[in-house]
């Protein structure tokens, strides 16, 4: 006596197999995994993880190669020399008592910033001079007036506007 055996089949499972593949632009993807307890198992076990992983990668190179060419951009390499403070002009924005410190507004790499000063020789600096800086320690810098720098006198209505 024979009989036939083989996988048992819904009739759900057989409608699905007639049916024409969905186009994939619909944006799903269907998978249909079969086969014993333990093959579908590890499929559906592994299958998903493998595809969130892969597509993650993805993503982040994408995202790594678009900041890389943003952030970093080979024309534009760091000197330390476009750093040195000293030589920078600037003008005071807060007037330098008599060995006392004032603050400095320069402009360096293109970019405006301030810094704490001290005059040279310890005498009063008024707001809104010209400075050139002559050395600078441990975040303060060390000023001359321009004017004393280039001989030229100093005006003297700039002392009676501060």
């Amino acid at each position: 006596k024979a009989r036939y055996t083989g996988n048992p089949v819904r009739p759900a499972v057989i409608e699905a197999a007639a049916a024409p593949y969905p186009a994939f632009n619909e944006g799903r993807l269907n998978l249909l995994v079969t086969g014993g307890s333990q093959g579908a198992r590890v499929m559906a076990d592994v299958v998903p993880l493998a595809i969130a992983l892969l597509s993650g990668l993805t993503g982040a190179g994408i995202i790594y190669l678009f900041l890389s060419k943003v952030l970093m951009s080979e024309e534009e390499n760091l000197d330390p020399a476009d750093y040195e403070m000293t030589g920078v002009l600037g003008k005071t924005s807060v007037p330098i008592r008599q060995g006392g410190t004032g603050e400095i507004i320069y402009s360096q790499a293109g970019t405006r910033k301030t810094c704490g000063a001290r005059a040279e020789d310890g005498t009063a600096i008024e707001k809104g001079s010209e400075v050139i800086v002559i050395r600078y320690e441990k975040g303060i810098a060390y000023v001359r007036r321009w004017t004393e720098m280039t001989g030229e006198q100093p005006q003297a209505d700039s002392a009676a506007k501060n």
